[in-house]
C-alpha cells in the first residue's frame, strides 16, 4: 500500500478561503491503483463552517 497527502484549496460558498488536507492510502491490484482510505485533517474547519450556516438559517427561520 502507498500513500499520497495532498491539500486542495477552494472558497466557499460564504467566500471564504477553505483548505482540505488528506492522506489517503492506495493499494495496487494487477497494475490499477485503488483508494483504500483517507484521513482527513482540518475538519474542525468545516464543522465550524457548517455551523454557521445552519446558525444564520436558523436565524432567517425566526425574524419571518
Amino acid at each position: 500500500m502507498n500513500k499520497v497527502e495532498f491539500k486542495a484549496h477552494y472558497t466557499d460558498e460564504e467566500g471564504e478561503k477553505q483548505v482540505h488536507h488528506e492522506l489517503s492510502t492506495f493499494k495496487m491490484i494487477q497494475n490499477r491503483w485503488y483508494y483504500v482510505t483517507g484521513e482527513i485533517s482540518g475538519i474542525t474547519c468545516w464543522i465550524k463552517s457548517q455551523r454557521r450556516k445552519n446558525e444564520a438559517a436558523h436565524e432567517k427561520r425566526e425574524s419571518v
